[in-house]
Formats: structure tokens, C-alpha cells, sequence
């Protein structure tokens, strides 16, 4: 048996044999290690979609702010204008009607 150890034919069974071990360890580590890196791909990719959509919520809600702010003064100017409006409208209809009055009076005058 100890020359069959040094024979050609047992040396490369023997070396087939460590070859195919190998391979498969191999296979094993590569596997591993793809699955960690599909694994750590997989975490980046969801911490990147919360943050997208904590900024994009974040920018929305300041948008719906600004607009509410916006709308909120608009109505105030309005309401503001229309006062502002009336004070001269009641004087001018004052004067109208103190120009119909003079216009009454000259008519039975004549």
C-alpha cells in the first residue's frame, strides 16, 4: 500500500478529489458572501426609499404650508380691501343722495 501513496493514479484521485472539495467550499464561501452583499444591497436600498420619502413627505408638507400661509394673507388683504372699499362707497352714496335731494329741490323750485 505505501507505494500505491506514490503512484501517479493515486496521487491525481487524491488531488481530484481536494480539487472538488475546494470547488464546493468555494461555492459555499461565493454564495455566503453574495448572500451578505444582496442582504447589505437590500438594507441601502430601504434605508434610501425611508429617506427619500421622509424628504419628499418633509418637502410636501412644507409646500401645503406655504400655500396655507399664502391663502391665509390673500383672504386677509381681501377682507382688508373690501373694508377699506366700503368707507368710500357709503360716502359716495351719501353724496348721491345729497345730489338728488339739491336735484329735487331745483325741480320744484322751477
Amino acid at each position: 500500500m505505501f507505494i500505491f501513496q506514490f503512484t501517479p493514479g493515486f496521487s491525481f484521485c487524491q488531488v481530484c478529489k481536494i480539487f472538488k472539495e475546494m470547488n464546493w467550499i468555494i461555492f459555499e464561501q461565493v454564495d455566503r458572501n453574495c448572500g451578505r452583499l444582496r442582504e447589505d444591497f437590500v438594507e441601502r436600498v430601504q434605508l434610501g426609499i425611508e429617506r427619500f420619502d421622509k424628504n419628499l413627505t418633509e418637502a410636501l408638507e412644507n409646500v401645503i404650508k406655504g400655500i396655507e400661509s399664502a391663502l391665509t394673507q390673500a383672504v386677509q388683504i381681501k377682507e382688508q380691501a373690501v373694508k377699506n372699499l366700503d368707507k368710500p362707497t357709503r360716502r359716495l352714496q351719501q353724496q348721491e343722495s345729497a345730489v338728488k335731494n339739491i336735484i329735487r329741490e331745483l325741480e320744484l323750485i322751477q
